[in-house]
């Protein structure tokens, strides 16, 4: 294929917004078809390709075009963030206090090594937590942070987290997550290891406050965002300085290899030490994230 003289003939598709060299195949504008959030269910995306509209601007009046992406619309032509303040403020209403942001870190396994376990079951290993009491400065050193990192080698990290947890997380409060269905299924799976805990995994479930849903249902849409509502594309739009790039591990699936290198017994120990700050870093960052996003849309209403 690279010895050809030209390349092949294919429709360009969503793939093109991770490309290294989309200029190769095509030459489109920043914002585009490709970048309409969530547009490329039911074959409306290469509907649209079909029909030769690249655009958005030839996209008014489109029949498929839902909210979210009339929303974004509005954001890319205006080079400004859409808000819908009445949607955002009736989310944030819900919150009760104190506040936990929590996000897991778990490793899925295709052959269970731990008894109770299936395959590719995901069995956490990690979790970082940023408490928030109202009325209380949001700044860095004032908000409380709580942190759980399994580094036993070859033991089951699930009864440790889950006792961890327990107690780093109080009676009352919404829990704030990021995409809720991966730390609910989390938490499902606590509450079935471990029976005798039910009742207060079953309650963090119900607790559970999904801060994505702003961004995914389009009542925040940032230009920058280009139709992603992932947290590392909208965190950005909130403060640019706080990135991704600047640490050693930058992804879940990246976070995983290197807990897996972890507690390997091949791993020397200060690799392992290093490794271990790498882990705690990313984590940390997630859920700081979400308290960066969480005070800027306060404080924009």
């Amino acid at each position: 294929m690279l010895r050809r003289d030209e390349p092949p003939n294919l429709w360009p598709s969503r793939a093109c917004n991770t490309c290294d060299c989309p200029e190769a195949c095509h030459d489109l504008p920043e914002h585009s078809v490709l970048t309409l959030p969530r547009y490329y269910y039911q074959g409306y995306l290469d509907e649209l390709i079909e029909e030769g509209k690249w655009t958005l601007e030839e996209l008014a009046g489109h029949p498929n075009l839902k909210p979210r992406h009339q929303n974004y619309i509005q954001a890319a032509q205006a080079g400004e963030p859409y808000v819908d303040t009445s949607e955002v403020r009736d989310a944030l209403t819900e919150l009760e206090y104190p506040l936990y942001f929590l996000d897991f870190e778990a490793i899925d396994y295709a052959l269970p090594p731990f008894e109770g376990t299936s395959p590719w079951e995901k069995v956490p290993f990690q979790y970082s937590l940023h408490v928030v009491e109202e009325g209380q400065p949001l700044g860095r050193e004032e908000v409380a942070h709580e942190e759980f990192l399994w580094t036993g080698e070859g033991g089951d990290p699930r009864r440790p987290l889950a006792e961890r947890l327990l107690e780093d997380i109080g009676p009352e409060g919404s829990i704030v997550v990021y995409n809720a269905t991966f730390e609910r299924g989390i938490l499902e799976d606590l509450q079935e290891a471990f029976p005798q805990w039910e009742d207060r995994f079953e309650s963090y479930t119900h607790r559970l406050w999904d801060q994505g849903e702003i961004f995914q249902d389009g009542h925040y849409v940032h230009p920058s965002q280009k139709g992603s509502w992932s947290l590392k594309t909208v965190l950005p739009a909130f403060d640019p300085d706080l990135k991704y790039g600047d640490l050693d591990v930058q992804e879940g699936m990246e976070a995983v290899v290197q807990y897996s290198r972890m507690i390997s017994p091949e791993t020397s120990d200060s690799e392992a030490r290093e490794i271990q700050e790498d882990l705690l870093a990313y984590c940390e960052q997630d859920t700081w994230a979400m308290v960066v996003i969480h005070r800027s849309l306060t404080e924009l209403l």
